[in-house]
């Protein structure tokens, strides 16, 4: 950490490496199914590229072309570093170091958020 530079990053291996952190128990995701099919997701702990810590809620609305989750298959998810580390350097707006990985995000009990 405090030395890497914005660059937009993405591939196979990053997304190994986050489902590697997801399988020790580093990064966390959970997904629940909310009412009219959409789904929320939750992607939280150490961006797999820079290592500071992220907490990316997203929501997704179901479109016509695809059914409508079941919650028993994983979901897959495109999660954007939002870390707030002043030095990376990128878009000011947008923060992050750049990284753009792929997760298998697990539904998890509803109650959990």
């Amino acid at each position: 950490m405090g030395s890497l530079s914005y660059a937009r990053t993405s591939g196979t291996a990053l997304d190994f490496k986050a489902a590697d952190m997801m399988r020790d128990d580093l990064l966390h995701a959970r997904a629940r199914l909310a009412p009219n099919d959409v789904v929320v997701t939750h992607v939280w702990g150490p961006c797999p590229r820079c290592k500071d810590p992220i907490d990316v809620l997203q929501a997704f609305h179901p479109n016509g072309d695809e059914p409508a989750p079941d919650g028993a298959a994983p979901y897959p998810v495109d999660v954007a570093c939002d870390c707030a580390a002043p030095w990376h350097g990128g878009a000011s707006d947008m923060g992050g170091c750049g990284a753009t990985f792929r997760l298998e995000v697990p539904f998890s009990d509803p109650s959990l958020f």
